[in-house]
């Protein structure tokens, strides 16, 4: 669990570094749309405005070399996909100079979640404190009938001669007998970012 745990979080943390000339609408738009994750009996929703990643090696290439140009932060992200255990994924392509770029990643995990709270607690708290983020809480969540754990931090990102950029990061992990699924989610650290990541991990349910 903990290794998965920080490769999740490593993969889906970006800035945007230059403007995006794409077309968008602002992430603070109400408009969402509910996607059915079928390999993982779940369902949510997320941005309406956010691109989808391809999950196919030739579509995903495709859809990087298309945006390498107009929008490189998201390029970027998209190339980072792990095709082996993405069941979904979308980034917004809205974020401003310097924003960390919110999206949300839904894999499937070839080894189960930890058996109750307090183990997924211990486990989160030593691998990502020990990489210098900050644990805010853990808690219990209904899911499928299930308890799923979800876990909230932030992280610092640092680019070269820069002040580090927080980001909020979320995770819902869901049991599934030997194997789980894994909802990361990565916003701005303000107020705006931590409800968007409420709106998208409250919006999870059995599909």
């Amino acid at each position: 669990m903990r290794r998965f745990l920080a490769i999740a979080v490593v993969a889906v943390l970006g800035l945007v570094g230059v403007p995006s000339v794409a077309a968008a609408v602002s992430t603070g738009s109400d408009a969402m749309t509910r996607v059915v994750v079928k390999p993982l009996g779940i369902s949510l929703q997320y941005p309406s405005t956010w691109i989808v990643a391809k999950l196919t090696k030739k579509e995903l290439a495709a859809q990087v070399d298309a945006l390498t140009t107009t929008d490189p932060a998201v390029a970027a992200q998209l190339a980072q996909t792990d095709l082996k255990t993405a069941k979904f994924r979308a980034i917004d392509n809205a974020a401003s100079v310097g924003d960390v770029l919110s999206n949300v990643r839904v894999q499937q995990v070839n080894s189960p979640a930890p058996r109750n709270l307090a183990a997924f607690t211990r486990e989160v708290t030593q691998s990502y404190e020990a990489d210098g983020d900050t644990v805010l809480g853990t808690k219990g969540v209904k899911v499928r009938g299930t308890t799923a754990y979800r876990v909230d931090l932030t992280v610092p990102i640092t680019t070269s001669g820069t002040t580090p950029t927080i980001a909020r990061i979320s995770q819902l992990a869901i049991p599934r007998g030997s194997k789980a699924a894994l909802i990361t989610v990565a916003a701005p650290d303000t107020d705006a970012g931590g409800a968007l990541i409420d709106s998208i991990l409250g919006s999870v349910r059995a599909a």
